[in-house]
């Protein structure tokens, strides 16, 4: 079985043929559905040209990746944690003593 597919995705008016792997197709659609959203918002809402539209639709898409991946950073929790976890252990030792 072939694991590819292609897809078309029509995004501002333009349709763009995307090959993908079989299991990411929902994911794809979503995202370009998203895309076509926020460019729709954009060309109602503000006097843009289709481009300028574009644009923003993207750098919004980013936008919301990055505080998606500042949002999953457990590395301070991580650092916190253990730097609580030792000092309980150290108080333990002494009182065990």
């Amino acid at each position: 079985m072939n694991d590819k597919l292609t897809i078309n995705l029509s995004i501002g008016g333009y349709s763009f043929p995307v090959n993908i792997d079989r299991k990411d197709e929902e994911l794809v659609r979503a995202a370009a559905k998203q895309v076509e959203t926020r460019y729709n918002n954009f060309r109602a809402h503000f006097e843009v040209t289709p481009f300028q539209a574009m644009t923003m639709a993207a750098y919004q898409s980013a936008v919301n990746e990055f505080e998606g991946k500042t949002m999953n950073d457990t590395e301070p929790y991580s650092t916190r944690i253990k730097g609580l976890s030792e000092l309980l252990e150290e108080y333990i030792q002494k009182t065990e003593q």
